[in-house]
C-alpha cells in the first residue's frame, strides 16, 4: 500500500504532505526513507492528500495547497517512483493542476490508465457556490493541452456541489460523483 499524510515535522504550524510505501509483509519498502518521503514541503499548509498508483510501482499523490495567499487554496499533484524517488521530470513540490481564485479543495483521483490521472475536486472560483471541476495530468508531469487551463468544469449547477469521489472508467476517463444541494437537500448526482 502507499500511503500518504500532513506532516508537522519541520517545525512550523504549517503541515507539509509525506507518503510511504507499504510491503504486503507489512515492513515499510527499504528503497523508501524510514520516516517517508517529502513530497509536497512550502510555508504554507499542503492538506487533504489522496492517492493513487501510477500502475507501474509507484504512486501519483494530489493535495490541496495554501502557498498562494491570493488564490487561498490550489491542487497540486507530485508523482514517485517505486523506488521512493520524486519523479525529476515533475516541478518541485508539485506540478499545480488549479490556480483559480478562491479555493479548491477535497480533491480525489482516478487513474487515466496510461500513467496519468484525473484530479476531481470542488472549486468557489464564483465566490458564490461550490463548483465541481477536473483536470487531466499525463504521465510526464505535464497538465493535458487538450484540458482547459485551471480545469474542466464537471458541475456549475444552481447552488452547492461538493465532497468528489471519482473511480477509473477502464477506459481513460472516470465516473465522478458529488453532494449536492441544487433541489435544497444534498442529494448524490454522478
Amino acid at each position: 500500500a502507499f500511503v500518504a499524510w500532513e506532516d508537522y515535522r519541520t517545525g512550523v504550524a504549517s503541515p507539509d504532505i509525506y507518503a510511504q510505501h507499504v510491503l504486503a509483509s507489512g515492513l515499510v519498502d527499504p528503497a523508501w526513507p524510514t520516516d517517508g518521503r517529502a513530497v509536497g514541503l512550502d510555508a504554507f499548509d499542503q492538506v487533504q492528500e489522496s492517492i493513487i498508483s501510477d500502475g507501474t510501482g509507484g504512486c501519483l499523490i494530489a493535495w490541496t495547497d495554501g502557498r498562494n495567499p491570493v488564490t487561498i487554496y490550489d491542487v497540486y499533484v507530485q508523482h514517485v517512483f517505486a523506488s521512493g524517488v520524486v519523479d525529476p521530470a515533475w516541478p518541485v513540490n508539485g506540478r499545480p493542476l488549479c490556480t483559480a481564485d478562491d479555493g479548491q479543495g477535497s480533491q480525489t483521483m482516478a487513474s487515466d490508465g496510461a500513467g496519468g490521472a484525473i484530479v476531481v475536486w470542488h472549486d468557489f472560483r464564483t465566490r458564490t457556490n461550490w463548483d465541481i471541476y477536473a483536470q487531466h495530468v499525463l504521465a510526464s508531469g505535464v497538465v493535458d493541452a487538450a484540458w482547459p487551463a485551471n480545469g474542466r468544469a464537471i458541475c456549475t449547477a444552481v447552488s452547492h456541489q461538493t465532497y468528489p469521489t471519482t473511480v477509473s472508467d477502464g477506459a481513460g476517463g472516470a465516473i465522478t460523483t458529488w453532494e449536492d444541494r441544487r433541489g435544497g437537500a444534498y442529494d448524490i448526482y454522478a
